[in-house]
């Protein structure tokens, strides 16, 4: 059964998920667990903090230099 994301949910929620959920995602950012998992579980209500953004271009996509950007979403492979 798919639901639906919670309105209180910020939009990186979605990013979160498509990287593997909160417990994925803090293991491929190493942060220790459980604690780490908490920590991204947060994100999904407060966004992911820019800082984060910048230090893992690998996980989360290079920092669109546009100021209509709202987010930055996954990486994307280009052929």
């Amino acid at each position: 059964m798919t639901t639906s994301p919670s309105p209180l949910y910020h939009d990186d929620a979605s990013v979160i998920e498509a990287l593997g959920g909160p417990a994925e995602l803090a293991r491929k950012l190493g942060f220790e667990l459980p604690r780490g998992v908490q920590r991204v579980q947060n994100w999904k209500y407060r966004g992911i903090p820019e800082i984060e953004r910048l230090r893992r271009p690998d996980i989360f996509g290079a920092v669109v230099d546009d100021p209509d950007a709202d987010r930055i979403g996954p990486p994307v492979e280009v052929a």
